[in-house]
């Protein structure tokens, strides 16, 4: 009976956190670009696929605080472990694999289908004066 509790409670505790609004096939556009910079595959159970031209790469994502997250970045050993199993996953299955690093986007707003994100972090000059803009990003949902 413990042990089911322990493996529930850690489960739940480590279970990516996902919101459905993100699942599906998107395009991945910079700013008010009209081009199409990616292909991003999310599953519910927190597991993407990146499409860049000529390769993909397998990840993780989450949405937690208002943020987007692809990638998961462990620290210390367990980092260097896991570029050791990139390298070596990645020969084996000639598939890309990311598990040692992470990029996080702010929410701005969610439709059925589009996703507007930002940078967490200002530009820091424009016309060489500081910035408060935020580099934008949009995930349109691919029509099948």
């Amino acid at each position: 009976m413990i042990a089911v509790l322990v493996l529930g409670v850690g489960g739940w505790l480590f279970y990516p956190r996902t919101d459905p609004r993100f699942v599906g096939e998107w395009e991945f556009f910079e700013g008010d670009d009209t081009t199409s910079v990616l292909r991003v595959d999310l599953n519910r159970w927190g597991r993407a696929r990146l499409y860049e031209p000529g390769y993909s790469i397998l990840t993780s994502w989450s949405v937690s605080d208002g943020e987007f997250r692809i990638g998961h970045e462990p620290v210390g050993f367990m980092k260097q472990a896991m570029e050791v199993l990139e390298e070596q996953l990645s020969g084996l299955t000639g598939n890309n694999f990311q598990l040692s690093s992470s990029d996080s986007l702010v929410i701005a707003e969610v439709t059925p289908d589009e996703i507007h994100l930002e940078d967490d972090t200002p530009i820091a000059r424009v016309e060489g004066r500081p910035s408060t803009e935020r580099e934008r990003y949009r995930l349109v949902r691919r029509k099948k």
